[in-house]
């Protein structure tokens, strides 16, 4: 009883040392959207001389609408087994001061031999931007998990890149190519 009692002491002390040092009181320039549940940050400044600034939406916000295709291609180790699944996602999004727009999709890999394998991921979107040329970002993973005797291995890939917004009715196919 003893033990435990000073186990609970120390815990609540920590708990209140990393609370504390966690809690600097710095704010972040930003407001919270209604419409999403998120926090949205002010954009970065570009540099020290550059004062930081929240966009304003434009008075004529800008729709796109299409689709990103992403094929992946992989290279497979030859210790993960034909009948073990390998699963890819991808993840697209753009974010400014005005607007959060977010598509992703996921789907197991086609192996067409012992060592190769493919991905294949369309992804529909419609979002609202403040201005053209707005960045969408795209977020590539592919992951393979087995058990082994209670112990459990794991084995990744993960690549992004950016790229501007399309025009509105266009497929943007990009290829990407790893291994695990």
């Amino acid at each position: 009883m003893k033990n435990f009692a000073v186990t609970l002491a120390l815990s609540a002390i920590g708990f209140v040392v990393l609370y504390s040092t966690n809690a600097t009181g710095a704010a972040v320039p930003g407001y919270f959207d209604e419409s999403t549940g998120r926090f949205v940050p002010a954009q970065a400044r570009q540099s020290a001389a550059t004062p930081m600034v929240m966009k304003t939406p434009a008075s004529d916000p800008v729709t796109r609408t299409g689709t990103f295709k992403i094929i992946i291609t992989l290279g497979i180790d030859s210790a993960i087994g034909m009948d073990e699944p390998i699963i890819c996602a991808v993840n697209v999004s753009n974010s400014d001061a005005s607007y959060n727009n977010q598509a992703s999709t996921s789907t197991y890999v086609v192996r067409t031999s012992a060592t190769t394998g493919t991905a294949t991921l369309t992804i529909p979107y419609e979002w609202t931007m403040a201005e053209v040329g707005e960045a969408a970002d795209i977020s590539a993973s592919c992951n393979q998990g087995q058990s082994s005797g209670g112990v459990y291995h794991f084995v990744s890939f993960e690549q992004q890149l950016v790229i501007a917004v399309p025009a509105s009715g266009t497929t943007t196919t990009k290829t990407l190519s790893a291994s695990i």
